[in-house]
């Protein structure tokens, strides 16, 4: 068999291929257990990842970003901490369990691969900044969400001369 007489004589360009997807195709599923604890499908389309990372007006991405993946890629945070990054020119960091449940590792982490913007739940922040509050004192930008904040440490983290 040819490959090159096969790849040749198809319509496609090799060097420029056509799109084959638009804004309303389905990027990935997620999955939620909602309200009534039965998991259900939520299908994403690649136009709500655009949404999220492109031009936000909540956190600045670009080259200079840095994030460090906190949650798992089944989680929607996800979304945010691998695509923000990535489709912005940006690098993503990938860490273990350990690590992210380390307030000591975590600030080591963070300082070595250089981090400025992370997302975190609330009790995982509430755990940092508990046991190690200047692991999180580099971050440019750090996102929490998922519970209720300790405002305590929102407020000391605040108070601190901790934004570059």
């Amino acid at each position: 068999m040819d490959i090159e007489l096969i790849v040749d004589s198809r319509e496609d360009d090799i060097d420029n291929p056509r799109g084959m997807n638009c804004s309303e195709d389905i990027a990935y599923v997620i999955y939620t257990s909602g309200t009534t604890g039965k998991p259900k499908g939520t299908l994403v389309p690649h136009r709500g990842i655009d949404r999220l990372v492109h031009n936000p007006n909540y956190v600045e991405l670009n080259e200079n970003t840095t994030v460090l993946l906190s949650g798992t890629v089944a989680f929607d945070a996800a979304t945010f901490e691998i695509y923000g990054p990535l489709l912005n020119g940006g690098r993503l960091v990938i860490t273990s369990k350990d690590t992210l449940l380390n307030p000591q590792l975590l600030d080591q982490a963070i300082t070595e691969n250089k981090v400025n913007t992370m997302w975190l739940t609330s009790s995982l922040f509430n755990q940092i900044a508990s046991e190690r509050i200047e692991a999180l004192e580099s971050l440019t930008y750090l996102l929490i969400g998922g519970e209720v904040l300790n405002a305590k440490w929102v407020h000391l983290l605040n108070s601190r001369e901790c934004h570059p």
